[in-house]
């Protein structure tokens, strides 16, 4: 009966490393920092009012934060601060999720690092959005726009069908 045997395994004991605490400060700051996540471009799906904001500014807090868990956060204050030390140097945020009652770091969308994934049925609102602020009162005037973004990434059915609308973008708003 193999299903019994997964049942009846003896638990797994974590050793604690007891002599960790008598380490040298020095030594013990490297552990913390090569215990630390490594950051890598993100992939962003919600963009709610993001279109006009790919040619106005990358300031815009339009794209949902994305929650960077760092279990330093609750081991001891020396892992902490170094927890925090390196967030700030990546211009994390701290914040306190009430629901779960755990601290967490949150990072911003970088429009030169992540990409902005717009799936097919948000196209027509994305593109739409980039266009709002061609109004009317830049009409027979010549604007120069640049784009922040560096990636872009939608699915080959929508690319198939939004090639012109790209185009447009290129022009209006070339990286």
């Amino acid at each position: 009966d193999n299903y019994g045997n997964i049942f009846h395994q003896k638990p797994i004991i974590l050793e604690l490393f007891h002599l960790f605490p008598d380490l040298p400060p020095e030594i013990r700051e490297r552990i913390w920092s090569e215990a630390l996540p490594t950051l890598r471009p993100t992939l962003y799906f919600d963009h709610r009012g993001c279109g006009a904001e790919i040619c106005v500014s990358h300031e815009s807090g339009l794209v949902r934060p994305t929650r960077v868990e760092v279990p330093l956060l609750v081991v001891n204050k020396e892992a902490r601060h170094i927890a925090l030390t390196w967030a700030e140097k990546r211009g994390l945020r701290l914040a306190f999720l009430p629901d779960q009652q755990k601290l967490t770091l949150l990072r911003d969308f970088d429009y030169t690092y992540d990409g902005l994934y717009v799936a097919s049925k948000d196209w027509d609102d994305f593109f739409n959005e980039l266009f709002l602020i061609l109004g009317d009162d830049i009409k027979g005037k010549q604007v120069m726009m640049a784009s922040l973004m560096k990636n872009l990434i939608i699915s080959e059915t929508c690319l198939e069908n939004v090639v012109s609308d790209l185009k447009l973008i290129y022009i209006y708003a070339p990286p």
